[in-house]
């Protein structure tokens, strides 16, 4: 490219601690040191004979005369919006104050539609989720017809062997927390190396708070009102059995 500021180099005196967040990917340089590459420069493109070199730039005045943003910290945070609309209604020049918080709360408002769209398809997977389950459940019902005619035939009540099909359901649904719990932890720490390295995010693992773990404590719940579905078949099927369903081998 014909467009680099390659007269005026700068030199890297440090590389700050990272913070996670997109500050990480800038570049810090004084406001004369950004004064001075762009000496000699119009609409992005280098005039020839005005640029100048290292040397020369230290020997010109590198006060800038105009600047495009500046952050302003307030000692008195109730004068906080007062401040701001006497500079937004400031006849001397253009001015624009921002609060950065409340930009931020605004962004995050917005995104938390999106969050409440993902908790919803959550939600779909696990019903569906659910639902196979109790089908599976009822199709091996079949399959266990000897295994429910020994199980009467030892003194097992049918209460008991409907309650086998309850506690299935709910060891199935811990399991599947346990396991979407790890194989989560685990992709979150195979890529916060990468977003910090890309993007500047980081994105560390954290303990689960009060809101996930209900969250969490309702899949097992939910699975132990489905599993009724089977367990009450299983109960009106095991009344009627006894020794005399197991098949001959």
């Amino acid at each position: 490219s014909f467009s680099n500021h390659k007269d005026t180099p700068f030199t890297v005196t440090g590389i700050l601690a990272p913070t996670g967040t997109p500050v990480d990917q800038a570049v810090y340089v004084s406001l004369e040191g950004l004064e001075a590459i762009h000496i000699g420069w119009e609409s992005g493109v280098a005039i020839p004979g005005r640029t100048v070199t290292p040397e020369q730039a230290r020997q010109r005045d590198l006060t800038p005369d105009a600047i495009t943003a500046a952050f302003v910290g307030i000692d008195r945070k109730v004068l906080t919006f007062q401040v701001q609309r006497q500079i937004n209604e400031s006849q001397l020049e253009p001015l624009s104050a921002i609060l950065p918080g409340v930009a931020l709360s605004e962004l995050w408002r917005i995104m938390g539609q999106f969050e409440k769209a993902l908790l919803g398809i959550t939600g779909f997977v696990v019903v569906t989720s659910l639902v196979g389950l109790v089908a599976v459940l009822l199709t091996l019902q079949a399959q266990r017809r000897q295994e429910a005619a020994i199980l009467r035939a030892t003194g097992a009540s049918p209460a008991l062997i409907a309650a086998l099909h309850v506690i299935e359901c709910i060891l199935l649904a811990i399991a599947a927390c346990g396991l979407a719990i790890l194989a989560g932890a685990a992709g979150i720490a195979a890529l916060s190396p990468w977003l910090l390295d890309t993007w500047g995010v980081q994105v560390g693992l954290r303990p689960l708070n009060a809101t996930e773990w209900s969250i969490i404590a309702s899949v097992p719940l939910a699975a132990l009102l489905v599993g009724l579905i089977p367990a009450l078949q299983a109960w009106r099927g095991s009344r009627k059995q006894g020794l005399g369903h197991v098949a001959p081998e």
